[in-house]
């Protein structure tokens, strides 16, 4: 199930995938939690009267983004001395108007590692003071500069292939895109009577999905699948190629199929989303430079699930709560992990920093946790840069955010 949501948020978010891979991985910032556990704690936190807007300011100064805190009933080390994470309920605070009091189990953010977020907590604990607000002036036209357009959702989806994240893939994608179409083109004998039964399949090889969309499944001679692929996706808005698990050196099956998928679609027509699921490649960029010369519309991401999946379970085993929070955060309805695409200002040098953006954006509903910035090398993504750091507008392309998609489409389609 989570592995689908991954997937699910690649192709609702372009870039993403820098996010989560620097969250999950110890190459970065990563997303931490601390629980209040000791008696000095929680002693701390009776009789307060902050917001979590304040604490999230507070903790700036430390350069660790909060995202939220944990509700529940009180939380205690067991026989083993692990702290259970099943009784936390995370809440992301946003508008920061949550109190921090004795119900308040914990909290969770970005950070550079855990010691960096408990040091924070506890200084945190042991004053009692208002937040600074950041002058967000120098930012604060950025969010009348966000452009959805320029990242439309992904409404006609082509799949190549098979893999077990499949069902969990269409049903996410269904629940943020209204009237989603996925096309999954196969070979009969890639999809036995188990596969169809995983995937809820009628007898006509269809599945409704949410919100008025479906799945429907298209058989092709494996000799010519790829070819078949290209011309059903001619017209769609992505396209995914799964990595079936039974296949002899997996990876190299599934670029020959980009590859000759490519060299099939050609250099006509707008750009595809394309996503390429791998066991794993060391340096994806001479197969992607391949690729562009055959067609100049796919710009493909590798994503390596199994090493995912392994940052996923470590981090999960050592953070206590985390799970919870990727559920929240990964889930395509409600709140979750949002692109904000800037309407490109070549020439406009104001220069402002992360805090200054974060205050901007957090009356419309949403809280950034990084930047796409592009340079001279290409495009990057930050997460929680340095408050020192100053970007001129000019090299900003979007703001990663946390908020609810639907309320962010209509908040920012009445500001333009």
């Amino acid at each position: 199930r989570v592995l689908g949501l991954f997937l699910a948020q690649y192709l609702l978010a372009p870039g993403v995938e820098k996010i989560l891979h620097e969250l999950l991985s110890a190459s970065g910032h990563e997303l931490y939690t601390h629980v209040f556990l000791e008696p000095s704690e929680r002693k701390g936190l009776v009789g307060r009267d902050e917001t979590f807007a304040s604490w999230r300011r507070r903790a700036r100064e430390s350069e660790v983004l909060l995202l939220g805190s944990f509700d529940g009933p009180p939380v205690d080390r067991t026989n083993r001395d692990l702290i259970p994470g099943d009784g936390l309920t995370p809440s992301f605070q946003i508008a920061g108007t949550g109190p921090i009091d004795e119900r308040t189990r914990g909290v969770f953010g970005i950070a550079l590692h855990y010691g960096h977020l408990r040091r924070t907590a506890v200084e945190l604990l042991a004053e009692r003071r208002e937040g600074k607000a950041t002058d967000e002036a120098a930012a604060g036209a950025l969010p009348d500069e966000v452009a959805l357009a320029l990242c439309p959702l992904p409404r006609r989806v082509t799949v190549v292939g098979y893999d077990s994240a499949l069902r969990s893939l269409a049903d996410s994608l269904s629940r943020a895109v209204e009237g989603l179409e996925i096309v999954m083109v196969t070979s009969a004998e890639r999809l036995g009577p188990g596969r169809r039964l995983r995937l809820g399949l009628d007898g006509e090889g269809r599945r409704a999905l949410e919100r008025g969309g479906a799945l429907r499944v298209q058989l092709e001679d494996p000799a010519t699948l790829p070819e078949r692929a290209a011309r059903q996706a001619a017209d769609c808005d992505a396209v995914v190629f799964l990595s079936d698990g039974r296949e002899r050196d997996a990876d190299a099956h599934t670029l020959l199929r980009v590859l000759r998928f490519a060299a099939e679609l050609g250099h006509e027509g707008p750009p595809l989303r394309c996503l390429v699921e791998v066991e794993g490649i060391s340096d994806p960029e001479p197969i992607q430079a391949k690729v562009r010369a055959l067609s100049t519309r796919l710009q493909p991401v590798f994503l390596s699930t199994a090493r995912l999946t392994r940052y996923f379970l470590v981090h999960s085993a050592f953070v206590p709560g985390v799970t919870s929070v990727y559920d929240e955060l990964l889930e395509p309805r409600g709140r979750a992990l949002v692109r904000l695409p800037l309407t490109p200002r070549e020439d406009d040098v104001r220069a402002m920093t992360f805090d200054q953006i974060v205050e901007a954006f957090l009356p419309h509903g949403c809280l950034p946790l990084a930047l796409e910035v592009r340079t001279e090398s290409g495009v990057e993504v930050l997460v929680n840069p340095p408050r020192t750091l100053r970007f001129e507008r000019r090299v900003l392309g979007a703001v990663f955010a946390i908020g609810d998609r639907t309320e962010l489409a209509e908040t920012f389609a009445e500001e333009a």
